[in-house]
């Protein structure tokens, strides 16, 4: 990617959003200590607590955003979208974490621990519909994968045959679409884990990087206002998502507004983006591999726990070392895997980047 193609902030939020998934993967094992009442305090507390949900639709936007970015620079400089070397680009990108955390966690972890068990469809797996097909498997994290690459297979086709305007009418149509299936399907699994009822979330991305690419005169009005500030984004986004837990008649209303919200952290991001480099910046790059192996190594080392008897559900020293002691192999192994593995197949995907 050429620096015009590159945000740097952005990688600080994917920091921030794997975080948000990881914090209630670790926090949950202790979720056992905390009543859940009807209380006020309590539904505030689970709300910090489940931080997940918007961990993963912060990364759905930003695959929207990101993606269509992408594919409205390469029309630019081409005229036209080289579909087959997107799809290399991506499944360079995605398969090889992806198959090697499905092919540890069916065959080799099993054997090993043997109180871990996979009991999903390893052909929906396989196939990337494994969103449809939950388990409670530590791979089950892969079903939001799944959905992004079922995303990847019928965006760019669609982009390629909707100019104009027409991209931007059909994305409108299908967040409506999704949204309104979403709310049908509300406190179901297909509600939650279904491909339609999350394509809001990458729609949304989709819609805001058209918008900003065009250069629409409301967004950049939006983006030039004086209080137009990542704090305050930030500020009002923490609070809608503790009122969604309290408010439930306006849940629906509140969680549209919240999507909104992950964008314009997205496009603050983006506008702000330069040279400069925190440690945020730094672990972005290895977001994917910490997504999909963390809840493997959270799980291998509550299995070594067990065995020595190590009790982390009610004293403190074990649940701090817990904690440390999978917090630090979770990053371990990302990095390795990156820079071992994951390299290798990063080079062969820049012969496939059109926009050098």
């Amino acid at each position: 990617m050429t620096k015009k193609m590159y945000f740097n902030k952005l990688d600080s939020l994917r920091t921030f959003a794997f975080l948000l998934v990881y914090w209630q993967h670790i926090v949950s094992i202790f979720l056992h200590k905390i009543h859940i009442n009807s209380t006020l305090l309590n539904k505030i507390i689970i709300k910090f607590i489940f931080t997940g949900g918007v961990g993963v639709h912060i990364f759905f936007v930003l695959s929207g955003f990101l993606i269509t970015y992408l594919l409205i620079q390469e029309t630019k400089k081409n005229k036209k979208i080289n579909i087959k070397f997107f799809y290399f680009r991506r499944a360079l990108r995605i398969w090889p974490v992806y198959y090697l955390v499905l092919i540890t966690g069916i065959f080799i972890i099993p054997n090993i621990f043997k109180s871990i068990n996979f009991e999903g469809n390893i052909l929906m797996n396989l196939l990337f519909f494994n969103n449809y097909y939950l388990t409670g498997s530590p791979i089950s994290i892969t079903w939001s994968v799944a959905i992004e690459e079922q995303f990847y297979i019928f965006w760019p086709i669609l982009f390629a045959l909707f100019k104009g305007k027409r991209i931007l009418y059909l994305s409108y149509g299908i967040f409506l679409f999704s949204l309104f299936y979403s709310l049908h399907y509300s406190g179901t699994k297909l509600g939650y884990y279904g491909t339609i009822s999350n394509l809001k979330y990458l729609m949304v991305g989709c819609i805001g990087s058209i918008l900003f690419s065009k250069k629409n005169k409301s967004l950049i009005k939006l983006l030039n206002h004086k209080n137009f500030k990542l704090e305050y984004i930030v500020i009002t986004t923490i609070i809608l998502h503790v009122s969604s837990n309290i408010f439930y008649s306006l849940a629906a209303v509140l969680n549209v507004i919240l999507i909104v919200l992950y964008l314009l952290i997205i496009l603050n991001l983006v506008l702000n983006s330069n040279n400069n480099s925190t440690v945020f910046t730094k672990i972005g790059k290895y977001t994917y591999g910490l997504y999909l192996y963390h809840p493997t190594v959270i799980l291998i080392c509550k299995i070594f726990f067990d065995k020595y008897n190590l009790n982390y559900k009610n004293e403190i020293i074990p649940i701090v070392l817990l904690i440390t002691t999978s917090t630090i192999l979770t990053f371990g192994v990302a990095k390795i895997s990156y820079n071992y593995f994951e390299k290798y197949f990063l080079k062969i995907k820049r012969k496939y980047n059109l926009l050098k």
